[in-house]
Protein backbone atom coordinates (compact mmCIF):
# COMPACT_ATOMS: atom_id res chain seq x y z
CA UNK A 1 0.00 0.00 0.00
CA UNK A 2 1.22 3.49 -0.81
CA UNK A 3 1.09 6.09 1.96
CA UNK A 4 0.60 9.74 1.12
CA UNK A 5 3.16 12.00 2.91
CA UNK A 6 1.88 14.82 5.08
CA UNK A 7 3.67 17.39 7.19
CA UNK A 8 3.02 17.76 10.89
CA UNK A 9 1.28 21.13 10.42
CA UNK A 10 -0.92 19.77 7.63
CA UNK A 11 -1.85 16.81 9.81
CA UNK A 12 -2.79 19.06 12.76
CA UNK A 13 -4.91 21.30 10.53
CA UNK A 14 -6.69 18.29 9.05
CA UNK A 15 -7.55 16.87 12.47
CA UNK A 16 -8.76 20.25 13.76
CA UNK A 17 -11.04 20.46 10.73
CA UNK A 18 -12.64 17.15 11.73
CA UNK A 19 -10.79 14.97 9.23
CA UNK A 20 -9.31 11.55 9.88
CA UNK A 21 -5.77 10.78 8.87
CA UNK A 22 -6.16 7.73 6.62
CA UNK A 23 -3.31 6.21 4.60
CA UNK A 24 -0.93 9.01 5.53
CA UNK A 25 2.77 8.98 6.26
CA UNK A 26 3.30 10.63 9.68
CA UNK A 27 6.88 11.96 10.00
CA UNK A 28 6.95 12.58 13.79
CA UNK A 29 4.19 11.35 16.12
CA UNK A 30 5.53 13.26 19.14
CA UNK A 31 5.37 16.59 17.30
CA UNK A 32 1.89 15.73 16.00
CA UNK A 33 0.49 14.97 19.46
CA UNK A 34 2.08 17.97 21.17
CA UNK A 35 1.08 20.39 18.41
CA UNK A 36 -2.49 19.07 18.34
CA UNK A 37 -2.91 19.33 22.14
CA UNK A 38 -1.61 22.92 22.17
CA UNK A 39 -4.28 24.03 19.72
CA UNK A 40 -7.39 22.38 21.17
CA UNK A 41 -9.63 23.91 23.79
CA UNK A 42 -11.48 20.81 25.10
CA UNK A 43 -9.31 17.66 25.40
CA UNK A 44 -12.31 15.62 26.62
CA UNK A 45 -13.98 15.69 23.21
CA UNK A 46 -10.89 15.70 21.03
CA UNK A 47 -9.69 12.69 19.04
CA UNK A 48 -6.42 12.08 17.33
CA UNK A 49 -7.14 9.32 14.85
CA UNK A 50 -4.60 7.82 12.48
CA UNK A 51 -6.13 4.97 10.51
CA UNK A 52 -3.91 2.77 8.37
CA UNK A 53 -1.08 5.27 8.64
CA UNK A 54 2.69 4.84 8.49
CA UNK A 55 4.41 6.23 11.60
CA UNK A 56 7.99 7.04 10.71
CA UNK A 57 9.17 8.37 14.07
CA UNK A 58 7.75 7.83 17.57
CA UNK A 59 9.92 9.04 20.43
CA UNK A 60 7.15 9.92 22.90
CA UNK A 61 8.85 9.19 26.20
CA UNK A 62 7.34 10.98 29.23
CA UNK A 63 4.66 12.57 27.06
CA UNK A 64 1.27 13.40 28.57
CA UNK A 65 -1.54 12.59 26.18
CA UNK A 66 -4.82 14.18 27.26
CA UNK A 67 -6.87 13.26 24.16
CA UNK A 68 -8.20 10.02 22.74
CA UNK A 69 -5.64 8.46 20.40
CA UNK A 70 -6.54 5.83 17.82
CA UNK A 71 -3.96 4.16 15.58
CA UNK A 72 -6.19 1.57 13.92
CA UNK A 73 -4.25 -0.63 11.45
CA UNK A 74 -1.28 1.72 11.50
CA UNK A 75 2.35 0.62 11.19
CA UNK A 76 5.22 1.90 13.34
CA UNK A 77 8.38 1.67 11.24
CA UNK A 78 11.08 2.45 13.82
CA UNK A 79 11.62 1.90 17.52
CA UNK A 80 8.51 3.03 19.38
CA UNK A 81 9.13 4.74 22.71
CA UNK A 82 6.23 5.58 25.02
CA UNK A 83 8.25 5.01 28.23
CA UNK A 84 6.94 7.13 31.07
CA UNK A 85 4.03 8.31 28.89
CA UNK A 86 0.67 9.09 30.46
CA UNK A 87 -2.47 8.32 28.47
CA UNK A 88 -5.28 10.31 30.08
CA UNK A 89 -7.89 9.10 27.62
CA UNK A 90 -8.51 6.07 25.44
CA UNK A 91 -5.48 4.54 23.74
CA UNK A 92 -6.45 2.29 20.84
CA UNK A 93 -3.72 0.34 19.03
CA UNK A 94 -6.01 -2.30 17.50
CA UNK A 95 -4.52 -4.13 14.50
CA UNK A 96 -1.34 -2.05 14.73
CA UNK A 97 1.96 -3.48 13.51
CA UNK A 98 5.12 -2.61 15.41
CA UNK A 99 8.04 -3.57 13.18
CA UNK A 100 10.73 -2.56 15.70
CA UNK A 101 11.20 -2.49 19.46
CA UNK A 102 8.28 -1.17 21.53
CA UNK A 103 8.81 0.49 24.92
CA UNK A 104 5.88 1.30 27.23
CA UNK A 105 8.07 1.10 30.35
CA UNK A 106 6.34 2.81 33.36
CA UNK A 107 3.62 4.17 31.05
CA UNK A 108 0.21 4.90 32.58
CA UNK A 109 -3.13 4.21 30.90
CA UNK A 110 -5.95 5.98 32.72
CA UNK A 111 -8.75 4.77 30.44
CA UNK A 112 -9.22 1.96 27.94
CA UNK A 113 -6.06 0.47 26.51
CA UNK A 114 -6.77 -1.64 23.42
CA UNK A 115 -4.04 -3.74 21.80
CA UNK A 116 -6.29 -6.27 20.09
CA UNK A 117 -4.73 -8.13 17.13
CA UNK A 118 -1.50 -6.15 17.47
CA UNK A 119 1.63 -7.64 15.93
CA UNK A 120 4.80 -7.01 17.93
CA UNK A 121 7.61 -8.04 15.57
CA UNK A 122 10.37 -7.14 18.02
CA UNK A 123 10.65 -6.93 21.81
CA UNK A 124 7.62 -5.48 23.58
CA UNK A 125 8.30 -3.81 26.94
CA UNK A 126 5.46 -2.90 29.33
CA UNK A 127 7.63 -3.12 32.44
CA UNK A 128 6.03 -1.43 35.47
CA UNK A 129 3.31 0.07 33.33
CA UNK A 130 -0.03 0.82 34.97
CA UNK A 131 -3.40 0.02 33.40
CA UNK A 132 -6.20 1.64 35.40
CA UNK A 133 -9.16 1.12 33.09
CA UNK A 134 -11.77 -1.62 33.28
CA UNK A 135 -10.83 -2.46 29.70
CA UNK A 136 -7.27 -3.53 29.07
CA UNK A 137 -7.22 -5.86 26.12
CA UNK A 138 -4.49 -7.73 24.26
CA UNK A 139 -6.85 -10.18 22.57
CA UNK A 140 -5.21 -12.14 19.74
CA UNK A 141 -2.05 -10.05 20.04
CA UNK A 142 1.06 -11.71 18.60
CA UNK A 143 4.40 -11.24 20.35
CA UNK A 144 7.07 -12.48 17.94
CA UNK A 145 9.98 -11.70 20.28
CA UNK A 146 10.27 -11.29 24.05
CA UNK A 147 7.45 -9.61 25.99
CA UNK A 148 8.11 -7.93 29.34
CA UNK A 149 5.25 -7.16 31.74
CA UNK A 150 7.40 -7.33 34.87
CA UNK A 151 5.86 -5.38 37.75
CA UNK A 152 2.98 -4.22 35.56
CA UNK A 153 -0.20 -3.24 37.39
CA UNK A 154 -3.57 -4.15 35.92
CA UNK A 155 -5.94 -2.29 38.23
CA UNK A 156 -9.06 -3.60 36.51
CA UNK A 157 -9.74 -6.46 34.09
CA UNK A 158 -6.90 -7.65 31.87
CA UNK A 159 -7.72 -9.65 28.73
CA UNK A 160 -5.04 -11.68 26.93
CA UNK A 161 -7.45 -14.15 25.33
CA UNK A 162 -6.01 -16.02 22.31
CA UNK A 163 -2.80 -14.01 22.49
CA UNK A 164 0.37 -15.72 21.26
CA UNK A 165 3.77 -15.37 22.91
CA UNK A 166 6.36 -16.89 20.60
CA UNK A 167 9.39 -16.23 22.77
CA UNK A 168 9.86 -15.53 26.47
CA UNK A 169 7.21 -13.58 28.33
CA UNK A 170 7.41 -12.36 31.91
CA UNK A 171 4.65 -11.22 34.22
CA UNK A 172 6.97 -11.44 37.25
CA UNK A 173 5.70 -9.36 40.20
CA UNK A 174 2.76 -8.21 38.08
CA UNK A 175 -0.49 -7.32 39.86
CA UNK A 176 -3.88 -8.34 38.47
CA UNK A 177 -6.46 -6.58 40.62
CA UNK A 178 -9.40 -7.35 38.35
CA UNK A 179 -10.26 -10.43 36.35
CA UNK A 180 -7.24 -11.85 34.50
CA UNK A 181 -8.14 -13.76 31.37
CA UNK A 182 -5.70 -15.89 29.37
CA UNK A 183 -8.29 -18.06 27.66
CA UNK A 184 -6.78 -19.87 24.70
CA UNK A 185 -3.45 -18.07 25.09
CA UNK A 186 -0.40 -19.84 23.64
CA UNK A 187 2.90 -19.58 25.50
CA UNK A 188 5.40 -21.11 23.09
CA UNK A 189 8.46 -19.84 24.96
CA UNK A 190 9.20 -19.59 28.66
CA UNK A 191 6.38 -18.09 30.72
CA UNK A 192 7.34 -16.27 33.92
CA UNK A 193 4.64 -15.45 36.49
CA UNK A 194 6.85 -15.57 39.59
CA UNK A 195 5.64 -13.29 42.35
CA UNK A 196 2.54 -12.27 40.40
CA UNK A 197 -0.61 -11.47 42.39
CA UNK A 198 -4.07 -12.37 41.12
CA UNK A 199 -6.57 -10.66 43.42
CA UNK A 200 -9.62 -11.65 41.40
CA UNK A 201 -10.41 -14.58 39.13
CA UNK A 202 -7.68 -15.91 36.85
CA UNK A 203 -8.80 -17.89 33.81
CA UNK A 204 -6.39 -20.00 31.79
CA UNK A 205 -9.02 -22.07 29.98
CA UNK A 206 -7.46 -23.92 27.03
CA UNK A 207 -4.20 -22.06 27.53
CA UNK A 208 -1.12 -23.83 26.20
CA UNK A 209 2.18 -23.60 28.09
CA UNK A 210 4.68 -25.25 25.77
CA UNK A 211 7.93 -24.53 27.58
CA UNK A 212 9.11 -23.75 31.09
CA UNK A 213 6.37 -22.17 33.17
CA UNK A 214 7.18 -20.47 36.45
CA UNK A 215 4.54 -19.44 38.99
CA UNK A 216 7.04 -19.40 41.84
CA UNK A 217 5.66 -17.41 44.82
CA UNK A 218 2.62 -16.27 42.83
CA UNK A 219 -0.55 -15.49 44.81
CA UNK A 220 -4.05 -16.47 43.67
CA UNK A 221 -6.71 -15.06 45.96
CA UNK A 222 -9.75 -16.31 44.08
CA UNK A 223 -10.59 -18.76 41.32
CA UNK A 224 -7.70 -20.05 39.23
CA UNK A 225 -9.34 -21.87 36.34
CA UNK A 226 -7.10 -24.05 34.21
CA UNK A 227 -8.12 -26.22 31.28
CA UNK A 228 -4.87 -26.08 29.42
CA UNK A 229 -1.47 -27.64 29.25
CA UNK A 230 1.01 -26.77 32.02
CA UNK A 231 4.12 -28.45 30.64
CA UNK A 232 6.88 -28.10 33.20
CA UNK A 233 4.94 -25.63 35.32
CA UNK A 234 6.83 -24.50 38.42
CA UNK A 235 4.43 -23.49 41.20
CA UNK A 236 7.05 -23.40 43.97
CA UNK A 237 5.89 -21.33 46.96
CA UNK A 238 2.73 -20.33 45.08
CA UNK A 239 -0.13 -19.26 47.30
CA UNK A 240 -3.37 -20.72 45.94
CA UNK A 241 -5.61 -18.85 48.35
CA UNK A 242 -9.29 -19.77 47.96
CA UNK A 243 -8.68 -21.16 44.48
CA UNK A 244 -10.71 -23.54 42.41
CA UNK A 245 -8.33 -25.46 40.19
CA UNK A 246 -9.77 -27.33 37.24
CA UNK A 247 -8.47 -28.80 34.00
CA UNK A 248 -10.16 -30.35 30.98
CA UNK A 249 -10.99 -33.46 33.00
CA UNK A 250 -12.58 -31.42 35.78
CA UNK A 251 -9.49 -31.26 37.98
CA UNK A 252 -6.27 -29.31 38.31
CA UNK A 253 -3.54 -31.77 37.43
CA UNK A 254 -0.10 -30.22 37.07
CA UNK A 255 1.83 -32.89 35.24
CA UNK A 256 2.75 -34.06 31.81
CA UNK A 257 5.12 -36.78 30.54
CA UNK A 258 8.73 -35.76 31.21
CA UNK A 259 7.63 -32.40 32.61
CA UNK A 260 6.29 -32.10 36.14
CA UNK A 261 4.86 -29.02 37.81
CA UNK A 262 6.55 -28.01 41.06
CA UNK A 263 4.26 -27.21 44.01
CA UNK A 264 7.05 -27.25 46.57
CA UNK A 265 6.22 -24.78 49.33
CA UNK A 266 2.93 -23.78 47.70
CA UNK A 267 0.02 -22.72 49.89
CA UNK A 268 -2.87 -25.00 48.93
CA UNK A 269 -4.95 -24.54 52.07
CA UNK A 270 -8.03 -23.23 50.27
CA UNK A 271 -7.85 -24.98 46.92
CA UNK A 272 -10.61 -27.11 45.47
CA UNK A 273 -10.51 -29.64 42.66
CA UNK A 274 -6.77 -30.28 42.95
CA UNK A 275 -5.37 -33.61 41.80
CA UNK A 276 -1.74 -34.34 42.58
CA UNK A 277 -0.02 -36.42 39.93
CA UNK A 278 3.67 -37.11 40.51
CA UNK A 279 3.87 -33.52 41.73
CA UNK A 280 6.69 -32.16 43.96
CA UNK A 281 4.92 -30.95 47.12
CA UNK A 282 7.63 -30.81 49.77
CA UNK A 283 6.75 -28.18 52.41
CA UNK A 284 3.45 -27.40 50.64
CA UNK A 285 0.63 -26.30 52.93
CA UNK A 286 -2.60 -28.29 52.81
CA UNK A 287 -5.80 -27.75 54.73
CA UNK A 288 -6.36 -30.29 57.54
CA UNK A 289 -9.55 -31.19 55.68
CA UNK A 290 -8.12 -31.00 52.15
CA UNK A 291 -10.61 -32.44 49.66
CA UNK A 292 -8.25 -33.57 46.91
CA UNK A 293 -8.32 -37.37 46.36
CA UNK A 294 -4.79 -38.10 47.56
CA UNK A 295 -5.29 -36.12 50.80
CA UNK A 296 -8.50 -38.04 51.45
CA UNK A 297 -6.72 -41.36 50.99
CA UNK A 298 -3.79 -40.30 53.18
CA UNK A 299 -6.13 -39.11 55.91
CA UNK A 300 -8.33 -42.21 55.84
CA UNK A 301 -5.76 -45.00 55.60
CA UNK A 302 -2.52 -43.74 57.12
CA UNK A 303 -1.37 -41.94 60.24
CA UNK A 304 -3.52 -42.23 63.40
CA UNK A 305 -6.39 -43.76 61.45
CA UNK A 306 -4.13 -46.59 60.32
CA UNK A 307 -3.96 -47.91 63.89
CA UNK A 308 -7.73 -47.72 64.32
CA UNK A 309 -8.25 -49.31 60.90
CA UNK A 310 -6.04 -52.24 61.83
CA UNK A 311 -7.75 -52.64 65.22
CA UNK A 312 -11.21 -52.58 63.66
CA UNK A 313 -10.12 -55.04 60.98
CA UNK A 314 -8.86 -57.45 63.63
CA UNK A 315 -12.01 -56.96 65.71
CA UNK A 316 -14.22 -57.53 62.68
CA UNK A 317 -12.52 -60.59 61.21
CA UNK A 318 -11.80 -62.38 64.52
CA UNK A 319 -15.43 -63.59 65.04
CA UNK A 320 -15.55 -64.82 61.44
CA UNK A 321 -12.27 -66.70 61.87
CA UNK A 322 -13.53 -68.24 65.13
CA UNK A 323 -16.88 -69.17 63.58
CA UNK A 324 -15.07 -70.77 60.66
CA UNK A 325 -12.88 -72.73 63.06
CA UNK A 326 -15.91 -73.84 65.11
CA UNK A 327 -17.94 -75.00 62.11
CA UNK A 328 -14.96 -76.81 60.58
CA UNK A 329 -14.46 -78.54 63.95
CA UNK A 330 -18.13 -79.50 64.01
CA UNK A 331 -17.74 -81.00 60.54
CA UNK A 332 -14.72 -82.99 61.69
CA UNK A 333 -16.58 -84.26 64.80
CA UNK A 334 -19.58 -85.25 62.71
CA UNK A 335 -17.44 -87.20 60.27
CA UNK A 336 -15.57 -88.90 63.12
CA UNK A 337 -18.84 -89.86 64.88
CA UNK A 338 -20.24 -91.31 61.69
CA UNK A 339 -17.13 -93.42 61.26
CA UNK A 340 -17.17 -94.61 64.89
CA UNK A 341 -20.88 -95.54 64.68
CA UNK A 342 -20.19 -97.59 61.57
CA UNK A 343 -17.35 -99.35 63.35
CA UNK A 344 -19.58 -100.07 66.39
CA UNK A 345 -22.40 -101.24 64.13
CA UNK A 346 -20.05 -103.74 62.48
CA UNK A 347 -19.06 -105.09 65.91
CA UNK A 348 -22.70 -105.32 67.07
CA UNK A 349 -23.57 -107.25 63.93
CA UNK A 350 -20.68 -109.59 64.67
CA UNK A 351 -22.08 -110.16 68.21
CA UNK A 352 -25.57 -110.74 66.81
CA UNK A 353 -24.19 -113.37 64.45
CA UNK A 354 -22.84 -115.19 67.53
CA UNK A 355 -26.18 -114.70 69.32
CA UNK A 356 -24.47 -112.85 72.12
CA UNK A 357 -27.01 -111.76 74.80
CA UNK A 358 -25.67 -108.15 74.81
CA UNK A 359 -26.09 -107.70 71.08
CA UNK A 360 -29.77 -106.75 71.27
CA UNK A 361 -29.47 -103.99 73.89
CA UNK A 362 -26.35 -102.64 72.20
CA UNK A 363 -28.13 -102.47 68.83
CA UNK A 364 -31.07 -100.58 70.38
CA UNK A 365 -28.73 -98.13 72.15
CA UNK A 366 -26.66 -97.62 68.99
CA UNK A 367 -29.71 -96.82 66.87
CA UNK A 368 -30.91 -94.35 69.50
CA UNK A 369 -27.56 -92.56 69.37
CA UNK A 370 -27.43 -92.67 65.54
CA UNK A 371 -30.95 -91.25 65.40
CA UNK A 372 -29.75 -88.15 67.19
CA UNK A 373 -26.95 -87.54 64.64
CA UNK A 374 -27.38 -85.97 61.19
CA UNK A 375 -28.40 -88.50 58.56
CA UNK A 376 -28.58 -88.31 54.79
CA UNK A 377 -32.07 -87.55 53.41
CA UNK A 378 -33.32 -86.70 56.90
CA UNK A 379 -35.83 -83.83 56.84
CA UNK A 380 -34.81 -82.87 60.36
CA UNK A 381 -31.37 -81.80 59.10
CA UNK A 382 -30.10 -79.62 56.28
CA UNK A 383 -26.64 -79.41 54.78
CA UNK A 384 -24.98 -75.99 54.55
CA UNK A 385 -21.49 -74.98 53.45
CA UNK A 386 -19.29 -73.53 56.14
CA UNK A 387 -19.03 -70.15 54.36
CA UNK A 388 -22.83 -69.83 54.32
CA UNK A 389 -23.02 -70.53 58.04
CA UNK A 390 -20.21 -68.04 58.74
CA UNK A 391 -22.04 -65.31 56.81
CA UNK A 392 -25.38 -66.22 58.44
CA UNK A 393 -27.11 -67.31 55.25
CA UNK A 394 -29.16 -69.74 57.34
CA UNK A 395 -30.96 -66.72 58.79
CA UNK A 396 -33.12 -63.96 57.29
CA UNK A 397 -31.92 -62.24 54.10
CA UNK A 398 -31.15 -58.88 55.68
CA UNK A 399 -28.77 -60.52 58.13
CA UNK A 400 -26.51 -62.13 55.54
CA UNK A 401 -26.77 -59.19 53.10
CA UNK A 402 -25.50 -56.89 55.87
CA UNK A 403 -22.77 -59.40 56.71
CA UNK A 404 -21.57 -59.57 53.08
CA UNK A 405 -21.65 -55.76 52.75
CA UNK A 406 -19.62 -55.34 55.94
CA UNK A 407 -17.20 -58.04 54.82
CA UNK A 408 -16.63 -56.26 51.49
CA UNK A 409 -16.29 -52.94 53.29
CA UNK A 410 -13.56 -54.25 55.56
CA UNK A 411 -11.80 -56.03 52.71
CA UNK A 412 -11.75 -52.78 50.73
CA UNK A 413 -10.34 -50.91 53.73
CA UNK A 414 -7.67 -53.58 54.15
CA UNK A 415 -6.66 -53.36 50.47
CA UNK A 416 -6.57 -49.55 50.48
CA UNK A 417 -4.52 -49.51 53.67
CA UNK A 418 -2.11 -52.01 52.12
CA UNK A 419 -1.51 -49.80 49.08
CA UNK A 420 -1.81 -46.26 50.50
CA UNK A 421 0.60 -46.70 53.41
CA UNK A 422 3.71 -47.39 51.28
CA UNK A 423 2.69 -44.62 48.84
CA UNK A 424 2.62 -42.12 51.68
CA UNK A 425 5.98 -43.34 52.94
CA UNK A 426 7.47 -42.87 49.46
CA UNK A 427 5.93 -39.40 49.24
CA UNK A 428 7.41 -38.28 52.56
CA UNK A 429 10.84 -39.56 51.56
CA UNK A 430 10.91 -38.05 48.08
CA UNK A 431 8.68 -34.98 48.49
CA UNK A 432 6.77 -36.05 45.37
CA UNK A 433 3.14 -37.15 45.40
CA UNK A 434 2.24 -40.53 43.89
CA UNK A 435 0.99 -40.72 40.32
CA UNK A 436 -2.72 -40.33 39.68
CA UNK A 437 -2.87 -42.64 36.68
CA UNK A 438 -0.82 -45.69 35.86
CA UNK A 439 1.99 -45.31 33.36
CA UNK A 440 0.74 -47.28 30.35
CA UNK A 441 3.42 -46.04 27.96
CA UNK A 442 5.80 -48.99 28.41
CA UNK A 443 3.94 -52.27 27.84
CA UNK A 444 5.88 -55.46 28.52
CA UNK A 445 8.10 -56.79 25.77
CA UNK A 446 9.67 -60.17 25.39
CA UNK A 447 13.06 -60.12 26.98
CA UNK A 448 14.70 -59.57 30.35
CA UNK A 449 12.24 -60.60 33.07
CA UNK A 450 9.49 -61.23 30.50
CA UNK A 451 11.50 -63.78 28.53
CA UNK A 452 9.81 -66.85 29.95
CA UNK A 453 6.26 -65.51 30.28
CA UNK A 454 3.85 -66.10 27.42
CA UNK A 455 1.99 -63.19 25.84
CA UNK A 456 -1.24 -63.28 27.96
CA UNK A 457 0.63 -63.96 31.20
CA UNK A 458 3.10 -61.21 30.43
CA UNK A 459 0.39 -58.63 29.91
CA UNK A 460 -1.65 -59.81 32.89
CA UNK A 461 1.36 -59.57 35.21
CA UNK A 462 2.22 -56.13 33.86
CA UNK A 463 -1.39 -54.92 34.13
CA UNK A 464 -1.70 -56.04 37.74
CA UNK A 465 1.76 -54.81 38.65
CA UNK A 466 1.09 -51.26 37.49
CA UNK A 467 -1.83 -50.91 39.91
CA UNK A 468 0.61 -50.13 42.69
CA UNK A 469 2.09 -47.24 40.70
CA UNK A 470 -0.90 -44.89 41.00
CA UNK A 471 -3.80 -44.05 43.29
CA UNK A 472 -6.49 -42.90 40.85
CA UNK A 473 -8.20 -46.30 40.82
CA UNK A 474 -8.59 -46.16 44.61
CA UNK A 475 -11.12 -43.31 44.51
CA UNK A 476 -14.17 -45.48 43.78
CA UNK A 477 -13.26 -48.12 46.40
CA UNK A 478 -12.71 -45.30 48.89
CA UNK A 479 -16.18 -43.90 48.23
CA UNK A 480 -17.63 -47.39 48.69
CA UNK A 481 -15.73 -47.64 51.98
CA UNK A 482 -17.17 -44.30 53.09
CA UNK A 483 -20.71 -45.59 52.48
CA UNK A 484 -19.80 -48.86 54.18
CA UNK A 485 -18.65 -46.94 57.23
CA UNK A 486 -22.17 -45.61 57.79
CA UNK A 487 -23.55 -49.13 57.33
CA UNK A 488 -21.05 -50.45 59.88
CA UNK A 489 -22.02 -47.79 62.43
CA UNK A 490 -25.74 -48.46 61.95
CA UNK A 491 -25.20 -52.22 62.19
CA UNK A 492 -23.20 -51.82 65.37
CA UNK A 493 -25.89 -49.65 66.96
CA UNK A 494 -28.62 -52.16 66.05
CA UNK A 495 -26.64 -55.05 67.50
CA UNK A 496 -25.72 -53.01 70.57
CA UNK A 497 -29.40 -52.35 71.26
CA UNK A 498 -30.14 -56.06 70.85
CA UNK A 499 -27.30 -57.08 73.19
CA UNK A 500 -28.23 -54.52 75.83
CA UNK A 501 -31.86 -55.69 75.85
CA UNK A 502 -31.07 -59.37 76.38
CA UNK A 503 -32.68 -60.62 79.66
CA UNK A 504 -30.35 -62.06 82.28
CA UNK A 505 -31.50 -63.77 85.47
CA UNK A 506 -29.53 -62.82 88.57
CA UNK A 507 -30.07 -63.53 92.29
CA UNK A 508 -32.62 -61.29 93.92
CA UNK A 509 -31.40 -58.85 96.55
CA UNK A 510 -33.07 -59.70 99.88
CA UNK A 511 -33.62 -57.10 102.52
Amino acid sequence: MEYKPITTEEAIDAILNGERLVGREIPDLYALIEGFQERISDPDTAHLECENCLILECQCQNIEISVNVIFFKSTFMKDTNFSGASFKKRADFALVKFTKRVDFNTATFMEAAVFNDVEFQRDAIFRRATFRSARTSFERAVFTEDANFEGTKFMENADFDAAEFTKRVTFAEATFTGHASFIGTRFQGDAEFSGATFTNNAAFDAAMFMNETNFRSAVFKKDFVVTGNFAGGDFTHTNFNKCFLIDRDGYMRLDLPNDVADLEGANLEHTKGLILDSTPIRNAKFSPRASDPWSQLRRAYTGPRLVFTLLFLVAFFTPYVLKTFVWVSVNRVQEELKQHIEDIRDRVEALESKEHPAAGPLAVALEAVADRLPQDNDVRWQTKSVWKLVLGMDKKWWYWVTAIALLLYNLVRAVLTWFVAPMRDAEERSGVSPAYRRDMSNPPKKGDRWEVATWPLRWMAWWLGTWTDAYGWMIWPHWFAQVGLYLAVISFCVHAVYWLRLPVTIPAVVG
